[in-house]
């Protein structure tokens, strides 16, 4: 009897280990995966992104203004209100919109990505803004301020000017 409870003994430390190597072995792959994942799963996005027939596929960086509006789906034109500490940037027109573009906001909502929910002081933000979108559904592709209606990264070009740009794009 005392060889069996030795035995008994010596089976539930090797129980014990067996437990504790598996345990390891469990946290091993979870920290291997926490580092493949990174790795892995932006590749997959970008591939997947581009596969997609609504993501535009065009070089966007230097194109002029002109070729960038001939381009873009969705062209906006955002007043920003200050209200409560924040900058919200509101859709107040639309001045080209290409048919059948899904895009899920519409004039007088606020358009979230241009609003600014912690402005710095000592910062001008502008009045508003050009705001560049492409594809279907439409996604932003770039934005312009505009300031005492013109548009400083457009060489000061008159609000008047942008409508004209956008009118012979249509």
């Amino acid at each position: 009897m005392d060889e069996l409870s030795r035995l008994e003994q010596i089976a539930r430390g090797v129980r014990g280990l067996s437990i504790a190597v598996w345990c390891l072995v469990a946290i091993n792959v979870v920290q291997i995966g926490a580092w493949i994942v990174p790795l892995v799963a932006p590749n997959f996005h970008v591939r997947h992104m581009a596969s997609s027939p609504e993501v535009p596929r065009e070089p966007w960086e230097g194109l002029t203004f002109e070729e960038k509006v001939k381009r873009a789906s969705i062209v906006l034109l955002t007043e920003n209100k200050r209200e409560g500490g924040k900058i919200r940037a509101m859709i107040k027109e639309e001045l080209k919109r290409a048919p059948n573009t899904t895009f899920d906001y519409s004039v007088g909502d606020e358009y979230g990505p241009a609003s600014i929910s912690e402005p710095k002081e000592k910062t001008q933000y502008g009045d508003g803004a050009i705001v560049l979108m492409q594809g279907s559904p439409a996604i932003n592709r770039g934005s312009f301020a505009i300031y005492n209606g013109s548009v400083p990264g457009l060489g000061d070009m008159p609000l008047s000017k942008v409508r004209e740009i956008v009118a012979a794009s249509k």
